[in-house]
């Protein structure tokens, strides 16, 4: 198991539970990336999610906490720029890890 798995990659956490958000960035980065966080909501519309995704190398959508139309977006914007769609359905930073680690190959 490498200790560094996501090898500077940007990923992006859409959604999940705000106090959770420096956990998230945390665990990203002990795992050897960059995180970008973004709440999921929409009042400002859905030019700075489109705008995070494009800045990623993959994006983490965070099901159970999130707004519908942040997730189409997202995976909408994901399709677009060929980037990788993760969705998650737990909000906790266990899943968040579970996941990253599957999908870097680091399980």
């Amino acid at each position: 198991m490498s200790c560094c798995p996501l090898r500077g990659r940007k990923v992006a956490v859409v959604g999940g539970l705000k106090r959770l958000e420096k956990s998230y960035c945390e665990l990203v980065g002990r795992m050897g990336g960059q995180c970008l966080c973004h709440s999921g909501e929409m009042q400002a519309g859905a030019a700075k999610l489109r705008q995070l995704v494009a800045k990623s190398d993959m994006v983490v959508c965070i099901a159970s906490v999130n707004s519908h139309g942040a997730m189409n977006v997202v995976k909408k914007q994901c399709k677009r720029c060929r980037k990788p769609f993760c969705p998650l359905n737990g909000a906790g930073v266990g899943a968040l890890e579970n996941l990253l680690r599957q999908v870097s190959g680091g399980a």
